[in-house]
């Protein structure tokens, strides 16, 4: 019976910790674990603005490698048009369909990031389990949760910010 105490002692002291664990990962908080960043919008270590987080992750090392231009105008490594590099990247993304040739894609046809739903796009979906191709980053570690939550950050700024 004395081996028994301290595991009762254990689990009276741990269970609060196990539900706010669940809690603040629950699939009804669009970015499980992270904060908002006071603005009722996903929390980004990066920044707060579409600008930033183009800077930061979109033209860093993890997305660069297949979708930022190269200094002679090519795609680096996978047959992909959409890239990060040149202005005007949420106007090519919201409501715009996917590589419409499924020779270059899997997802063709789906939509980026739906204006009036700018979480459920394939570009959210592919940093976090994507239904269709390959997570991104293809063959690269797979984003962290201030990483994915950029992304999120950056498709509702990006919504909002086209007409």
């Amino acid at each position: 019976m004395q081996g028994f105490r301290p595991l009762v002692r254990a689990f009276l002291f741990s269970w609060p910790l196990l539900f706010a664990f669940q809690a603040g990962c629950s699939s009804g908080d669009p970015t499980p674990g992270m904060p908002d960043a006071g603005d009722g919008l996903p929390g980004c270590s990066m920044g707060t603005t579409m600008a930033d987080i183009e800077e930061k992750l979109f033209r860093g090392m993890k997305c660069k490698t297949c979708h930022v231009l190269t200094p002679t105008g090519a795609h680096p490594l996978y047959p992909t048009n959409l890239e990060f590099s040149t202005p005007g990247l949420a106007e090519r993304m919201v409501d715009k369909p996917t590589e419409a040739d499924p020779g270059k894609g899997k997802c063709a046809g789906r939509v980026l990031v739906p204006k009036n739903d700018p979480l459920a796009g394939i570009f959210v979906e592919k940093v976090e389990k994507p239904s269709c191709g390959d997570r991104m980053p293809q063959a690269l570690p797979a984003l962290n949760a201030d990483e994915v939550s950029c992304v999120k950050r950056w498709a509702i700024l990006a919504a909002k910010s086209v007409p």
